[in-house]
């Protein structure tokens, strides 16, 4: 995990943790929910960061690391103002992955795994992302966009842009 900024909890983030706490019988069940106010506020979780969530639910710092590692929508490292997550299960597969994936590639840039150059979007993909009905599909942010063909890439880009 990175640490090239020094990331610190506001005092809302805090507040909001210890809210979240008492709606799980246990801290460490609070651990989701305190990572994913952790990384709206700061886009990733850093290996401080992940001290401090730590500190917040009086838990050892391995259990926030066990999470950190085991789910893949958390990020650990710094990552664009918007995450491209492209869907590559068989649904999205066979109504055109491969194509959506091409497309976006040229349209920003950049390769899966990759941030764009003005740290505006971060490209990965996922193996499933819940929505078949709709392959195929991205999620950036957390906003679906379903149906995609390499056409309508670019219209969707531009929506996420100008809605900041």
């Amino acid at each position: 995990m990175s640490d090239t900024v020094d990331q610190h909890l506001s005092d809302d983030a805090k507040a909001a943790i210890k809210d979240a706490m008492g709606r799980y019988p246990t801290a460490r069940a609070a651990v989701l929910p305190a990572l994913w106010i952790a990384q709206k506020e700061h886009g990733y979780v850093s290996n401080g960061l992940a001290l401090e969530v730590a500190d917040e639910l009086g838990i050892p710092v391995n259990w926030v690391h066990e999470a950190l590692s085991f789910y893949v929508l958390f990020h650990t490292e710094k990552v664009g103002k918007h995450v491209i997550w492209m869907c590559r299960n068989l649904s999205c597969w066979l109504c055109g992955y491969e194509e959506i994936k091409a497309q976006l590639e040229s349209t920003l840039g950049i390769k899966e795994g990759e941030t764009t150059a003005d740290g505006e979007f971060t490209l990965l993909s996922n193996e499933c992302l819940g929505a078949c009905g709709g392959a195929p599909m991205i999620q950036i942010d957390d906003q679906y966009y379903e149906n995609l063909t390499p056409d309508n890439i670019g219209q969707v880009l531009d929506q996420v842009r100008s809605s900041g």
